[in-house]
């Protein structure tokens, strides 16, 4: 049986508003934010994330008659970074698909973590550390983050398939464009 990648991505999407309410909350309390423009995160090669986060983009690119214009573009350029991201030189740029950008995008910045003992750990960026130096010695006991773990796990509830290998990103979302534009040549054809 089909998935319904619309209800899905609906589902997704609705976790990822409660997501950015979590994370501003703790960046309000923290007094910390990404600088305005700030793109290093998105051309770090690292960055990963499963196919099935990437579907509200796809989805979103098929909407706009742009999936197969992208989904080309990944498959001849095989970037190492978000093909999304508009790079406007140094460390500044933005995300063209800023809305359906998946959980680590949101995430990223400041949170909080387990260490192997259970303890809560805070994690900021190196560029949030650079900019807001004053802000390194943060209690995070006092601070109560949002936690990755705990997203992490009501991400998973939507759907098992969101524990799939963690892919580069634009490779995640070529797979995503993949089952979007399937989908649609399926629902075209009923």
């Amino acid at each position: 049986m089909r998935m319904n990648l619309r209800s899905f991505s609906h589902d997704l999407m609705a976790l990822y508003a409660e997501m950015g309410v979590a994370f501003a909350e703790t960046q309000k309390r923290s007094g910390l934010g990404c600088p305005t423009g700030c793109g290093y995160c998105c051309k770090t090669p690292t960055v990963e994330a499963t196919t099935m986060e990437m579907i509200p983009m796809a989805l979103a690119l098929f909407d706009q008659g742009r999936a197969e214009e992208i989904y080309d573009r990944i498959q001849s350029e095989n970037p190492e970074t978000c093909i999304m991201y508009q790079d406007h030189g140094g460390k500044l740029g933005q995300c063209t698909q800023y809305a359906t950008r998946p959980s680590l995008c949101r995430l990223f910045g400041v949170a909080g973590f387990y260490t192997k003992t259970h303890a809560k750990e805070l994690s900021i960026c190196k560029e949030l550390k650079a900019t807001y130096p004053e802000h390194s010695s943060l209690d995070v006991h006092e601070l109560q983050p949002a936690m990755m773990s705990d997203w992490s796990t009501r991400l998973i509830s939507i759907h098992p398939e969101m524990l799939q290998e963690r892919l580069p990103i634009s490779l995640a979302l070529s797979n995503a464009l993949e089952k979007v534009m399937l989908y649609g040549r399926l629902d075209a054809s009923n």
